[in-house]
């Protein structure tokens, strides 16, 4: 049998409206990564979200495309702490992550 709640709720973060378009999430060992396109009349907002593990956002990557172009897939190597960013206007970016060190 199962433990009545076996999950216990560490935080939780919603945005002002739902996302059109979301690729996977990714877990590294210092942070979660999601990335999410939003699209209404006259606009569009892509973004990559890093969080740490206690919710806290470390950064918000706000992707500039051509016209037109908005979907975009997500790659992490999370051993090199470098992540990849594609956007159906032929771009690729690389960021280097720097995680929060601990003092």
């Amino acid at each position: 049998a199962f433990p009545e709640k076996p999950l216990k709720e560490k935080w939780h973060r919603m945005g002002s409206r739902f996302a059109d378009y979301a690729p996977p999430l990714n877990v590294s060992s210092d942070f979660v990564l999601m990335g999410f396109e939003d699209v209404e009349p006259g606009s569009r907002h892509s973004h990559v979200l890093l969080f740490d593990y206690e919710g806290k956002l470390m950064t918000d990557i706000t992707l500039q495309t051509e016209e037109g172009a908005y979907l975009y897939t997500q790659s992490l190597s999370p051993e090199n702490s470098v992540l990849f960013l594609g956007t159906d206007d032929s771009t690729l970016t690389a960021y280097k992550i720097t995680p929060k060190q601990n003092h």
